[in-house]
């Protein structure tokens, strides 16, 4: 038999037919394969097979129905249950076969194992939050927003990553900005801050959806602290910015300040810089004064107002006991703890010794004196019995109030009538001889030291401001010489004027007369271009606290002395002529001058009020007693006859200014008289 087409077909199908209508019986249908699974054909075709013993076969076909159901998406089918049985949203046929069993259904999305290879889909409506989804078709079964996870549509918590990278001052400045990009609860967002970082939690359906910690970063300006205990200068402050020193800052990093870092006031700055990009905070705290022990640059760092070699000391303190600093330990002295009143002090003391003459014999007083009275201390006038059995005797002084005296004696031996008449000359001898003893020995060993020209004047001049710096007193003299010259000149404001350091000869620090010593300073200021000149007599000075020279003299300043109109104009090539009232001149040419050899001058008059001439290693040299403007032995001969143990001071023939005139006057008049 032929085959034969079905002629009870309907115009279209929107499934597949049966097969017991597409062909007339006994022929039956072999259907074709679909050529494109995703979108089948508009018709179903078959063929209508004849019999095997030559009947022949013919093709068919029918339109294919679409359906016109709406679908939210097309589920993939596995099994036979009902809940799939929607014929209506099925493309190329039935979900499976009647009695399907594993090998009659699909079981993959394109049915490559199905009986028909076509493709098996469910429409089914999507899924809202908490419904079921099939996990293998990934988002589809839910609605917009969620996410199929375990088969279940949820809401995956999304934190803002926008805000991770920005700071912001307050939780409710964050709170501004979205938190979350997708979130399942309506509720206010629980938000934390740790280490200036806001962290919170963007909820999910199930705990097991909560996103991960977001995060954002909290601007907090810096905050000052204060200044560790031990900054006492702008580099200890550099240091301690650059280590990054907590205690500088209560909020954010110490970094150096827009000011500087220590002002002229005292006053240190640093800055605090704001956490996460917050404002910077400036600093200022007033110097902490260093108490006594600390270290020290200068006197303004110490409590006390007192710097000594680099150590604060107390304020009634003139030494360093660990070093004896501040003391003339070539003369002995020893810096000793002492008590002044209810405070502890150090001072430079120095405990009287017997020299060379003491326990031997002698002819006259000159001799004793000669062979050397004290090795240590300030010896007083030897005491001469006019009865010769009994011996000479003197007292080499301590210090006042803390230092031990020593008494002293020699035997006296028989006198020839010429040995009292010979011992100024035997004196004379000595001097042009350059054979006597010295009174002011040295221990065994021990030199002065040698001017080191190469030294500069920081290595050697350490000094303080002084006090009443600036309190000059001009004579009536002064003051009627610069009338006189001002009536000679323009009447500008005069501009010009000197400053200067000096010292004398043999003078030390801390000595008894050293305020009042009865010298006044007498100053020729010298233009040698233009010849113009102006005398000063009787200026006053004060000390340097704490200033000594190369040969350990102690240093006096003269500040701010104005000069008349007749400088306004002058260049540098100036002299300043200055000597002590019972000394000898001496020309200053340039700054740090340590001897007569000055090739040109350099004098810069302009400057008086912000600089500080250094003539304090060209010493001055008194002892020119009778003032003829020479040391000779006239001058040697008036401090003899005048000797004395008396402690008073303001006296001419007390060239050191201790106090007293003895022996140590006479040895610094014989030194000037051999130089």
């Amino acid at each position: 038999f032929d085959g034969k087409c079905g002629t009870n077909l309907l115009s279209s199908y929107s499934v597949r037919p049966l097969d017991s209508v597409v062909c007339i019986l006994p022929s039956k249908p072999d259907w074709w394969r679909e050529d494109d699974k995703d979108k089948p054909s508009d018709t179903f075709n078959w063929t209508c097979k004849g019999s095997d013993n030559g009947g022949k076969s013919i093709d068919c076909s029918v339109a294919r129905k679409k359906t016109n159901t709406s679908c939210s998406y097309f589920a993939t089918a596995d099994s036979c249950s009902n809940s799939y049985n929607q014929p209506d949203c099925v493309w190329g046929g039935k979900k499976c076969y009647q009695n399907c069993n594993i090998s009659q259904c699909p079981t993959d999305k394109y049915c490559n194992n199905s009986p028909d290879n076509q493709l098996v889909r469910v429409c089914l409506d999507k899924a809202k939050e908490k419904e079921k989804c099939d996990s293998r078709d990934g988002n589809d079964g839910c609605v917009s927003g969620l996410e199929c996870i375990n088969n279940q549509c949820v809401i995956q918590g999304q934190c803002n990553t926008g805000l991770k990278d920005q700071s912001f001052t307050t939780e409710l400045d964050l709170r501004k900005n979205n938190l979350c990009n997708k979130r399942a609860g309506k509720g206010t967002i629980s938000i934390n801050l740790t280490n200036n970082t806001f962290s919170w939690i963007c909820d999910g359906t199930n705990k097991e959806n909560n996103s991960k910690p977001c995060e954002a970063k909290q601007k907090v300006k810096g905050g000052c602290g204060s200044l560790p205990n031990d900054v006492i200068t702008a580099d200890h402050l550099l240091s301690k910015i650059d280590a990054g020193v907590k205690q500088l800052c209560n909020v954010g990093i110490p970094v150096t300040s827009k000011n500087p870092i220590l002002d002229d006031k005292n006053i240190f700055h640093w800055a605090c810089e704001g956490i996460n990009n917050a404002n910077t905070i400036e600093c200022s705290q007033k110097k902490k004064l260093a108490e006594a022990g600390s270290g020290c640059n200068s006197s303004v760092d110490c409590e006390s107002g007192k710097c000594i070699s680099g150590i604060c000391v107390t304020k009634n303190s003139d030494c360093v006991i660990d070093t004896n600093a501040g003391c003339d330990t070539r003369a002995g002295e020893v810096c000793t703890p002492v008590r002044i009143g209810d405070e502890s002090a150090s001072k430079c003391v120095l405990n009287g010794e017997c020299g060379g003459a003491n326990k031997k014999s002698f002819n006259s007083e000159s001799e004793v004196i000669k062979a050397g009275l004290c090795n240590y201390g300030t010896p007083t006038t030897v005491t001469v019995p006019t009865d010769k059995t009994k011996p000479f005797s003197w007292t080499c002084k301590g210090t006042a109030n803390y230092g031990s005296d020593d008494n002293c004696s020699a035997e006296q031996k028989e006198a020839t009538n010429n040995d009292e008449q010979n011992s100024l000359w035997d004196d004379i001898v000595c001097l042009l001889s350059g054979g006597c003893a010295s009174a002011e020995t040295l221990p065994n060993g021990e030199t002065y030291p040698v001017n080191d020209s190469n030294q500069t004047e920081e290595e050697v001049v350490t000094e303080e401001k002084p006090e009443n710096v600036n309190q000059i007193v001009q004579t009536d003299e002064e003051l009627n010489e610069e009338n006189n010259n001002e009536n000679n000149t323009d009447d500008a404001e005069a501009n010009s004027g000197i400053s200067f350091k000096f010292s004398f000869v043999g003078v030390k620090p801390n000595v008894y007369c050293l305020k009042n010593n009865g010298i006044s300073l007498n100053m020729k200021v010298l233009n040698l271009t233009t010849n113009k000149s102006q005398e000063l007599k009787n200026i006053s000075f004060v000390f340097v606290k704490g200033g000594i020279n190369y040969a350990g003299d102690q240093v006096f300043l003269v500040s701010g002395r104005s000069l008349n109109n007749t400088f306004n104009n002058v260049n540098k090539n100036n002299q300043i002529i200055i000597s002590g009232s019972n000394g000898l001149k001496k020309v200053m040419c340039v700054n740090n001058q340590n001897s007569d050899k000055v090739s040109e001058c350099n004098i810069d008059l302009h400057r008086a009020n912000d600089y500080i001439y250094n003539f304090a290693n060209y010493e001055l040299v008194l002892g020119d007693v009778n003032n003829d403007g020479v040391i000779n032995l006239t001058d040697y001969s008036i401090v003899k006859s005048n000797i004395s143990d008396e402690l008073r001071c303001g006296r001419k023939e007390d060239i050191n200014w201790d106090g007293l005139v003895n022996n140590l006057d006479l040895e610094m008049i014989k030194k000037q008289i051999l130089n």
